[in-house]
């Protein structure tokens, strides 16, 4: 049975800001839940019609993903990024990896009804960890962008050996 994960983040930090996030977060929460074989690409698609509708105004970032398991332990990730940063995959073995091409992000949500949703997929298999995220991690003033990911990224290698893996990554 597939189950699916979401992450947002709205421009500003207001009471309006928080409103608008609100608005959207149970928006896709009701689109998601009613998907049924929808993919995100879909789903978020169908978010940004309903957002035109209710003529929102902010700036919202997300990115919608939708797991299946497939065989034993692994599962295939199918998702869809609206302008949010890509994730991260801190793969049992090997180096952290920004998922960059499976992620390419599309406009952010309510920018346009029509905006053309894209997916990409990738597989997790037993002990991988997929870090979702938003901007407020990574954006540092006076730090260039690539940087604080290539730091995220490095970060994110320590967890495997860690018990209290957010806590390296906030304290950075």
């Amino acid at each position: 049975m597939p189950f699916a994960l979401s992450i947002g983040d709205v421009a500003g930090h207001d009471l309006q800001a928080a409103t608008e996030m609100t608005k959207a977060s149970s928006m896709l929460r009701a689109l998601a839940y009613t998907a049924d074989t929808d993919g995100p690409a879909r789903t978020l698609s169908r978010l940004d019609q309903v957002t035109h509708g209710v003529s929102t105004a902010a700036l919202i970032t997300a990115m919608h993903a939708v797991l299946r398991q497939t065989t034993g332990h692994h599962w295939q990730v199918t998702l869809s990024n609206a302008g949010h940063p890509p994730p991260l995959l801190i793969p049992a073995t090997g180096h952290p990896q920004h998922l960059n091409d499976a992620a390419t992000p599309d406009l952010p949500l309510c920018v346009t009804p029509s905006t053309v949703r894209h997916e990409g997929q990738f597989d997790l298999h037993d002990g991988d960890t997929l870090l979702l995220y938003t901007d407020g991690l990574v954006e540092r003033r006076g730090t260039d962008i690539s940087e604080s990911m290539a730091q995220l990224a490095h970060r994110a290698a320590a967890l495997r050996s860690s018990d209290r893996p957010i806590n390296l990554l906030l304290t950075a």
